[in-house]
């Protein structure tokens, strides 16, 4: 079993984020402007040798998102969208960072971004749906993610990303198919 989970309502959350970087306007539903582009992300660490966590969030990735405070385009400081100040977390399960707690957890979170979002419109505010999102996840969220892949002399089926197997590994590096 999970210990306790926190989150927040993702439309309420991302309208939020949205409105606070200057993107609202472009990702009206109807918009001739290029989608907006966000980042899904998740990954999980041990807090204590006995308490660990699995944090799922936002990332704000779209170039013409402008800082809060400044107005100035957020590209122009040294830090770039690699920052930290970027990403916002939506959820966080407590517990042993594995493949149960990504599904039985996390799968609110992924439904939300799967075959677009759409956010409602509000009594003030319209409806928002032009967005292009984007996963960020390291390697091992993404193998928990999609039942794929793992440490080669784990699994029969090492890459998420091709049908190679533990026993060709060798051959990946002169065989052009793999990864492809």
């Amino acid at each position: 079993e999970h210990g306790p989970t926190l989150y927040f309502d993702l439309n309420i959350y991302l309208r939020m984020i949205l409105d606070g970087f200057g993107l609202s306007k472009y990702a009206v539903t109807g918009s001739t402007e290029e989608p907006v582009l966000i980042a899904q992300s998740l990954d999980g660490a041990k807090l204590t040798a006995y308490l660990g966590h699995v944090t799922a969030g936002v990332k704000i990735v779209d170039p013409r998102a402008v800082d809060p405070i400044t107005g100035l385009p957020l590209c122009l400081d040294n830090e770039g969208f690699q920052s930290r100040n970027l990403c916002f977390p939506s959820q966080i399960t407590f517990g042993k960072d594995n493949k149960e707690i990504h599904h039985d957890c996390f799968d609110d979170f992924h439904n939300f971004f799967r075959g677009g979002v759409v956010i409602p419109a509000t009594e003030d505010a319209p409806e928002l749906s032009n967005f292009r999102v984007v996963g960020t996840q390291d390697m091992s969220a993404t193998w928990k993610l999609t039942g794929k892949g793992g440490g080669s002399g784990s699994t029969r089926l090492p890459c998420y990303a091709c049908m190679v197997e533990n026993k060709d590994l060798a051959l990946c590096k002169t065989d052009s198919d793999h990864c492809d």
